[in-house]
């Protein structure tokens, strides 16, 4: 294994143990409990025990939510369920793991002394111990992946090794991701399959090689598998990559080759696309079915104006993604020098964030992701927002801009933090529909949140988080409840400093051959 293959391995193994030592172990969504649920009926092969052959529809397991449910009627018990078949499939083998070696088991750990909510002791202890593993397990898994992919993302922009490392790490620690390394939402394992195909796309682009242009493609389907938006970038891509053909044959277009290069790409996500409508086929019997919450799509009410949508997702103070990652203010710095080094690069970049963003502010009807910690339509963004930083880096930085730069990566951690050390979900927002408290307690209408908690710092989750961290805190962290804090911090630095310093070692190794090398040749 070479120096740059041990850097990225490294990274994520500091990465992983921050997120596995700040996760809660738990599930927040109404999301990740469905597909949590189709991933367990999948490893078992057993069905929900009220499922009824040829009269359950989709959300037939929700009676208290959904007393008369919708939609088209299921053919199979163990796909009844809006969950995407790809989402499942990278949930079921930790389920499976747990369920045959028992590494966590179903004794309750959770005591009326640890939070005041005695509802939400109940709720915590309520979850299935195979559960419960997954969910302590695949966020960081799937979120520190995305961390060594990015790295190698990077490197393929021609960033020194050394801004590589700092931009990789600002990724995984200084911006949201962190924060939802902590969940079992779709995004997660769709950003590292993105990349994934996004890293072979650049080397194709890099090598010509067909090869990397259908490993791509296969990843980027996979992709579209666990979460049907992913069907954006895809896309801009796709037309990407014809540009690119006819580009490189401007000169003298040679068909067969072009043709050959566009159906490498496009096989394997029209076969991903059949697999999706295959699916539903045998869950429905028929293909034209949107698998989701159609509830959301029919509310005329739940529209808002696209600029003030896209402000909203940027930077109002309740969940702009720069507010809440604010490292992304020096995206207008970094995007202009990205421009001057590669146009080309410049355009794929920028070309990626402005579909999202365009999309996402004027196409989902609820844009704000309810009570998400900040944009988390965008999560997917961020590394492509941030790409061009490392180039950015690159300048003789003055003792102004690192000050203003170290700032901005210190809020970043600290708002990570701030989330990580509660459930933010439930003590700040409270549950929906309750009166009592909590920022859900403000009636928001058909928006079901209330315009202040976006628009105002008074009403922002992120005001109130910090108000209860420092106030009223409720550790929610399951690895310190299960080791006690002494052990807990033994441990983690333990993992860490180790890390750090093979880290540094690894890059000054590099350095120096390089340097020995330039000498050797200069002499």
């Amino acid at each position: 294994m070479n120096a740059e293959r041990k850097i990225a391995l490294t990274l994520f193994c500091i990465v992983f143990v921050i997120f596995i030592f700040s996760n809660d172990g738990h599930r927040t969504t109404f999301d990740e409990e469905v597909t949590l649920r189709q991933a367990t009926w999948l490893v078992t092969l057993t069905p929900h025990p009220d499922f009824n052959l040829g009269e359950s529809r989709e959300y037939f397991d929700y009676p208290e939510l959904f007393p008369n449910p919708d939609g088209f009627i299921c053919n199979i018990g163990i796909l009844c369920s809006p969950a995407t078949i790809g989402h499942s499939i990278v949930e079921a083998p930790f389920i499976f793991v747990n369920e045959n070696l028992n590494i966590i088991s179903e004794d309750d750990i959770w005591d009326t002394n640890d939070f005041d909510d005695q509802h939400y002791v109940w709720w915590r202890n309520s979850l299935p111990s195979n559960a419960v593993f997954m969910e302590l397990f695949i966020g960081p898994l799937f979120s520190a992946l995305s961390v060594f992919l990015f790295f190698f993302v990077t490197r393929s922009f021609d960033i020194t090794l050394k801004n590589s490392i700092i931009v990789t790490l600002l990724y995984g620690l200084s911006t949201i991701t962190w924060a939802y390394s902590q969940t079992s939402l779709s995004s997660v394992p769709m950003i590292t399959f993105i990349l994934l195909g996004f890293l072979f796309f650049r080397k194709y682009q890099k090598e010509n090689s067909i090869s990397n242009l259908i490993i791509s493609a296969f990843a980027l389907g996979f992709a579209f598998l666990i979460r049907v938006d992913a069907a954006i970038i895809i896309g801009f891509l796709f037309l990407f990559l014809i540009a690119l053909v006819i580009y490189k044959n401007r000169s003298k277009l040679k068909l067969f080759d072009a043709v050959k290069t566009i159906i490498s790409f496009a096989v394997p996500l029209i076969t991903s696309y059949g697999f999706y409508q295959l699916i539903n086929y045998i869950r429905y019997d028929t293909s034209a079915v949107y698998s989701g919450f159609r509830s959301i799509l029919t509310n005329p009410d739940a529209f808002t104006p696209l600029p003030i949508a896209l402000f909203g997702l940027l930077f109002s103070p309740g969940l702009g993604l720069f507010v809440f990652s604010p490292i992304l203010f020096l995206v207008i710095i970094s995007f202009s020098d990205l421009y001057k080094k590669n146009r080309r690069d410049f355009i794929l970049l920028l070309g990626i964030v402005l579909t999202h963003l365009i999309f996402f502010a004027q196409f989902v009807f609820f844009w704000h992701g309810l009570s998400s910690w900040s944009s988390r339509y965008l999560l997917l963004v961020i590394p492509f927002l941030l790409i061009p930083l490392g180039i950015t880096l690159g300048r003789k930085l003055t003792k102004r801009s690192f000050i203003i730069i170290f700032s901005l990566v210190a809020i970043g951690v600290f708002i990570n933090i701030i989330y990580v050390m509660q459930d933010v979900s439930w003590f700040v927002w409270g549950l929906m529909g309750n009166d009592d408290h909590g920022l859900y307690s403000l009636h928001g209408g058909p928006l079901r949140i209330h315009p202040l908690t976006i628009w105002t710092f008074e009403f922002s989750q992120l005001t109130h988080s910090i108000f209860m961290a420092f106030n009223h805190l409720q550790s929610d962290i399951y690895l310190l409840k299960v080791l006690g804090v002494s052990a807990y911090s033994i441990i983690l630095l333990g993992f860490l400093i180790p890390l750090w310093y093979y880290l540094i070692r690894l890059h000054r190794t590099v350095i120096t051959k390089k340097q020995i090398k330039t000498d050797e040749f200069g002499k």
